[in-house]
């Protein structure tokens, strides 16, 4: 079976990803131990990449880039 997008984009992203994990605030989230005013923090920083993330995608010429970010599912 062929990888699909989502395959491909994880397994070129997998390192990264793990590093990330491994930071201090990526295991205190996972245990419940980041207080209320640092996950809104990071919840908004996530926010502004993803939205240009997905404006991006919107005016991509490539349909399968902007099948991945449907527009029912941007951020708004």
């Amino acid at each position: 079976m062929t990888p699909g997008a989502s395959d491909r984009l994880r397994a070129a992203t997998r390192e990264p990803h793990e590093a990330l994990e491994a930071l201090a605030f990526f295991t205190d989230l996972a245990a419940g131990r980041v207080a209320l005013d640092a996950y809104v923090s990071f919840l908004r920083a996530n926010r502004v990449f993803f939205r240009a993330i997905e404006e991006a995608a919107a005016r991509s010429p490539d349909a399968a880039i902007r099948a991945f970010f449907p527009d029912d599912a941007r951020a708004t």
